[in-house]
């Protein structure tokens, strides 16, 4: 009996308690048993961020945003990218209709006796794809392919196609990675 009420109370001075401090929860967040690959972490790359690209260039021309290097993935056996597309330029649509974002994972490792030099691979890990004809808000998820190197690039590219654009062309995300150990 006396385990019941100490349960009880317990839960009782849980509910009066204050919120959690969610982003510090989810940068800490150690998940047990993720889809059955045993243990794993969220690695935040970035929060809510708005981003305005040139919309004049044409032809294939992609501006590059590096979002997160190094990144430590030294104990993924597996990783997710997580990508939360908030809005879309200023009244929800791009004025080029041959546009599109991607966000792009590559491994990559900086060597001792070199450390002013990057190696990268040239082909994205994962790859999530705005295109523009997805609307906001929307979630996307994808898997990177192995093998994943100890530390990892994540990058925003705008393509503008073929359309050029009078006006700057805006979006707004944020990243996150999830890697099972």
């Amino acid at each position: 009996m006396a385990r019941t009420m100490d349960f009880r109370l317990q839960r009782r001075l849980m509910a009066k308690a204050a919120p959690p401090d969610l982003p510090a929860l989810r940068s800490n967040l150690q998940l047990a048993n993720l889809g059955g690959a045993g243990m794993g972490r969220v690695v935040p790359i970035i929060p809510e961020t708005d981003f305005q690209f040139d919309g004049r260039n044409v032809g294939g021309v992609e501006q590059l945003v590096v979002l997160a290097e190094r990144v430590d993935a030294i104990h993924f056996s597996a990783a997710s990218l997580i990508v939360r597309y908030h809005t879309k330029g200023s009244d929800g649509t791009w004025s080029s209709g041959t546009c599109s974002a991607a966000v792009r994972v590559f491994n990559m490792s900086f060597a001792e006796e070199e450390p002013h030099t990057l190696f990268a691979e040239t082909s994205a890990r994962a790859t999530v794809t705005i295109a523009n004809s997805d609307s906001a808000p929307r979630l996307y998820v994808t898997s990177l392919t192995a093998p994943i190197a100890a530390e990892l690039r994540i990058v925003l590219a705008w393509i503008q196609g073929t359309t050029a654009s009078g006006t700057s062309e805006k979006l707004s995300i944020a990243v996150d990675l999830v890697g099972r150990v």
